[in-house]
Order: C-alpha cells, then sequence, then structure tokens
C-alpha cells in the first residue's frame, strides 16, 4: 500500500479514460503511481486519440526561468515584459518556432521559398489577427471597432488548415518540481496563462510517482492537487493484457504471468525494508524486455558472437535487469516447459493428434497456449500477406478446426486462458472462427471475460 490517503486508485483504462475526459472539457488531471505502471504511457496515447497536440514537460529538470519566462525591460526603460518560453504555446508566439524554422529552409536553400510561401503568408495573416485582437481594448470609436472586428473574422475565415488543435501539456514527475516553480505552475493550471498572458492550452495532465518510491521529492501543495481531479493507478494485469497482446509483448511472458500464482509478479513494488531492490517487476518492465528480446534474437550477427547457452543466459540476464532475478528465475523455468513441449505443439500444429489426458495440468495449459498463439501469428501472417482476407477465410477455418478441437480437450479454464493470453479478437472475428462449432462455447466464455 501506499501511503497516498482517501484518493480513488484506477486501473489503467479508467486513467486513460479520464485523461480523455479532461482533454476534452479541459478539466485537469493529476495521476500518482508507482514508477513503470503507464501512467506517462495513458498520457500520450489519449492525446494521440484525440488528436490533441502533446507538450511534454518534465518539471524534475526545471527551473522557474524556463517556466515563467525572462524578464526583458523595454528600450525606454519604462516597462518589463517576460519572454515567452519557447516550449510552450502561448497565444501570440504560438506560430513562431514553425515561422522561424521555414524561414531557416528558405534561407538555406531558395528553391523551397516557393512551396512555403503561402505556409508564411498564412503565419503572417495568424500573428496580425492577434495584433488587431490585443488592440482592440485601446479603441473607442465604435465605427472604427467594428472595422478592426471585421479585418479579425476575414483573417481568421483565410486561416484554415494553419489552425491547429488545442495542445495539452503533459506535465511529468510533478512530484519532483523545484518548489521555486510553483507559483507559474499554479497559474498555469488554473488560469491556462504564465504571467498573464494567455496560453493556446486545453488542458494540462500531470503524473508523479508515490511518495514511498524514495524519489526524494516533497509532498505536493494542496493548491495544485485541488486544482486537479487526482487518483492514484494501480496496474491491472488483465488491462495490461488486452493492450499488450496486439503491441508485441510475447505470448510466453503473458502466459506466464496470467498463472494464479504468478499474478505478483506482473508488479511487485519493493517493501520499505528492501529499499536497495532497483530492479523489480513492473509492466513496463516486461514489455520493454520482450522488445528487447526480439531484437536480440532477431540479430543474427550479434547471436553468432555467443554460443547457444551463452545466449539463452545473457537473455535471462537481460530479464533479471528489467524485472529482477526472482521474477527472471521464474520465468525461466516456465520456458524451460516450452522447450520441452515445443516439438508436441508443432506436431498437433501441423495436424497431428496427442492425447492432453497423459499430461499434467501445468503443461497442459502450457501446450494450449502455445499452440493459440502459434496460431494468432500464423493468422496475421497469412492475412498481412497481401492476400484478401475473404481468399484465406477457409484455409484459416480450416486449421482453427483441428487446433482449436485439439484444444477442447482441456479443462475450460484452460482453453480461455490461452485464447485470453493470445488472440486477436478482431482477426479471429474477421476470419469468422467465433461462429465454428469448435469455438462457440469457447467464445461465449471468452466473451464473459473480456471486458475490462
Amino acid at each position: 500500500m501506499s501511503k497516498l490517503q482517501n484518493i480513488r486508485q484506477i486501473d489503467q483504462r479508467k486513467a486513460k479514460l479520464n485523461y480523455k475526459f479532461s482533454i476534452r472539457t479541459g478539466r485537469n488531471c493529476l495521476i500518482l503511481g508507482p514508477s513503470g505502471s503507464g501512467k506517462t504511457e495513458m498520457a500520450y496515447q489519449a492525446c494521440a486519440e484525440e488528436n490533441s497536440n502533446c507538450i511534454y514537460w518534465n518539471l524534475s529538470v526545471c527551473e522557474r526561468p524556463e517556466l515563467q519566462g525572462i524578464p526583458v525591460v523595454s528600450k525606454d526603460g519604462l516597462t518589463a515584459s517576460y519572454a515567452a518560453p519557447q516550449r510552450l504555446p502561448f497565444r501570440d508566439t504560438r506560430f513562431h518556432g514553425h515561422k522561424v524554422a521555414l524561414q531557416k529552409m528558405c534561407t538555406a536553400d531558395p528553391n523551397l521559398r516557393e512551396h512555403f510561401q503561402d505556409e508564411l503568408g498564412l503565419i503572417e495573416k495568424y500573428e496580425n489577427m492577434v495584433a488587431l485582437q490585443d488592440g482592440l481594448q485601446y479603441i473607442g470609436d465604435e465605427m472604427v471597432r467594428g472595422k478592426v472586428v471585421d479585418s479579425i473574422k476575414l483573417l481568421n475565415e483565410a486561416l484554415g488548415d494553419l489552425m491547429l488543435n488545442d495542445s495539452t501539456i503533459l506535465f511529468d514527475e510533478v512530484e519532483k518540481a523545484p518548489p521555486e516553480i510553483l507559483q507559474p505552475l499554479l497559474e498555469a493550471v488554473q488560469m491556462h496563462s504564465i504571467n498573464g498572458r494567455e496560453m493556446f492550452v486545453k488542458t494540462f495532465l500531470l503524473t508523479g510517482n508515490l511518495p514511498d518510491e524514495i524519489v526524494h521529492s516533497d509532498p505536493l501543495s494542496h493548491a495544485l492537487t485541488n486544482r486537479c481531479n487526482v487518483y492514484e493507478l494501480v496496474p491491472d494485469f488483465d488491462v495490461w493484457q488486452a493492450w499488450a497482446r496486439p503491441n508485441g509483448v510475447k505470448p510466453l511472458v503473458l502466459g506466464f504471468l496470467g498463472r494464479p500464482e504468478n499474478r505478483e509478479l506482473f508488479h511487485k513494488r519493493p517493501k520499505n525494508n528492501e529499499i536497495f531492490s532497483y530492479s523489480y517487476p513492473t509492466p513496463r518492465g516486461w514489455t520493454e524486455w520482450s522488445y528487447m528480446d526480439s531484437e536480440t534474437t532477431a540479430d543474427e550477427e550479434f547471436c553468432k558472437l555467443m554460443s547457444e547457452k551463452d545466449l539463452g543466459e545473457f537473455r535471462k540476464d537481460l530479464l533479471a535487469a528489467k524485472v529482477g532475478e526472482e521474477a527472471a528465475e521464474k520465468f525461466d523455468t516456465w520456458v524451460e516447459y516450452y522447450r520441452e513441449l515445443d516439438p508436441k505443439v508443432d506436431e498437433v500444429f501441423k495436424g497431428g493428434y496427442l492425447d492432453i489426458s497423459e499430461y499434467p495440468e501445468d503443461k497442459q495449459l502450457i501446450m494450449c497456449i502455445n499452440l493459440s498463439a502459434r496460431y494468432t501469428e500464423w493468422a496475421r501472417s497469412l492475412i498481412n500477406g497481401g492476400h484478401n482476407i475473404q481468399d484465406k477465410v477457409q484455409e484459416a477455418q480450416e486449421r482453427a478446426q483441428h487446433i482449436f478441437g485439439w484444444i477442447r480437450q482441456a479443462h475450460m479454464d484452460f482453453q480461455v486462458a490461452s485464447v485470453r493470453s493470445t488472440c486477436d479478437l478482431k482477426l479471429y472475428e474477421d476470419l469468422g472462427l467465433h461462429e465454428l462449432d469448435v469455438t462457440e462455447e469457447l467464445w461465449r466464455e471468452f466473451n464473459k471475460l473480456a471486458v475490462v
């Protein structure tokens, strides 16, 4: 249990829903949670799905001038203003970086000028529109004011595709922010401005680690938290698994973590007396290892540098580096089962038959998961081979009849576990597998659990 008090706990799916609600409504959202649980990743996904420009800002390395700007005194010495930080989308400097980049390109290669002339012209129209808007407050003559308003309207209509969507600023590592940036941060999340200067920002998403994760942080200001919807993220395996299946996480990992006795190894925070446990299981650790392992085995030149035994040890070292020694040892034992059973699974996959009752339950489950995963990979490659999906439905269904007919020998819990941890739901439905006699009951049981 974390030290957070009286805070609503949510999983990754609900975290993304709350991020999306904030983006749509302009409400600020603060999600605290353990390292590696998906706080930042969920924010990126939410912004992408809502088509909102995401500006990432790591507050742990931020100093006050970076957020507030640097004072600039006017030439006559009578007034001062703050130079806008380049990364923040202030209304009047919204396209400044864009404009400077295009101008530099045209200077570097004059032949490009004709390609960007229209775009530069639109940016100039935008800057003129903002200048007119800022000057409206000083116009007392109603006739003149009306003409300026008409000019603003015409310029706005002329901008067309230049008008980008509102931005979302993702303030990461908020609990590590230096105390001196609290004041401009409060103004930003409350007023969407810095020093009274309006920002073109729809909402702010904030993330931070838990207070007992040895991150040398201070308690968050209640003035800040009261301006946000605040939640604690508690990672849920089923939610992560639904995301991980189509995103390249190895079926071996999903099958291993899906076992009840291994669930705690999905995310296992160090206890208070384990402060030097620098490597421990997290959703991010399992995901990153899956990607690293795929890259390692795909690099033939690298693999040639080691014997098969040394390569196996190296892959195990990589896993232990991401999820800790205990999880790596247990996973290695799980993989050994696969090595033993893989030839038998291959025999069934190619059309053969084995009596599953001759094997103990742990091996039955592993064989079902391995066979289901192999079918999913084969079916996906079948469709991705440039063929029309309708041309391959019959072939896919014929093989599914045999494979899932064999899996049906196992206990229903094993059948559901194998499909749940390996299948591509959309692919299976596109191939009409849910309509087959051998999968009808399995699909019904699976759908009871599929809504997470």
